[in-house]
């Protein structure tokens, strides 16, 4: 009996080993492959580094990126990009005009309404704030002179020779 629980014991033993060598061989290959990937994605930083550099050397690119400035530099320019332009803002406006008024007929506060307020409490937030910073140093500076009143008295009561009230 005590041989076959030694063999169990040695078998359980080998298992364990077994494991703990998977164990630590998968900690290796995982590691392993933790360098590979920092180093693949090192090379690919450099990679694309590189190309991206070489592309805003490229005479095609300068080209088209020359083209592009003086593309937005016209449309810029131009009275129809501006109309449309003013067009859109106007239609911006009208729409949150109307939003504005369906919101309002309904009780409901706009956007520009909750922004208005939000400002308005920032404000009113930091003005209290500010008054309780003040107030608190007010009440900081009374304490120390009562503590330094206070502390003077102590001190006067001290050096008072002590009578007696016998008669």
């Amino acid at each position: 009996m005590a041989q076959k629980t030694s063999v169990i014991e040695e078998g359980f033993e080998r298992i364990q080993d077994a494991v703990e060598s998977a164990t630590d061989e998968l900690e290796s290959l995982r590691k392993r492959a933790e360098r590979r990937r920092t180093q693949l994605e090192k090379d690919a930083r450099k990679r694309v580094k590189s190309f991206q550099t070489q592309l805003r050397k490229n005479a095609y690119v300068k080209r088209f990126e020359k083209f592009q400035r003086e593309l937005e530099r016209d449309l810029r320019k131009n009275a129809w990009v501006k109309r449309a332009q003013e067009l859109r803002d106007e239609a911006a406006q009208r729409f949150e005009n109307a939003q504005d008024s369906v919101l309002g007929a309904m009780n409901i506060a706009s956007s520009s309404k909750i922004e208005k307020l939000d400002r308005k409490l920032s404000r009113i937030s930091r003005k209290q704030n500010a008054i309780e910073k003040s107030e608190i140093e007010k009440l900081d500076r009374k304490l120390s002179q009562v503590s330094r009143k206070l502390a003077a008295i102590e001190k006067e009561i001290a050096s008072q020779p002590a009578t007696s009230s016998s008669h």
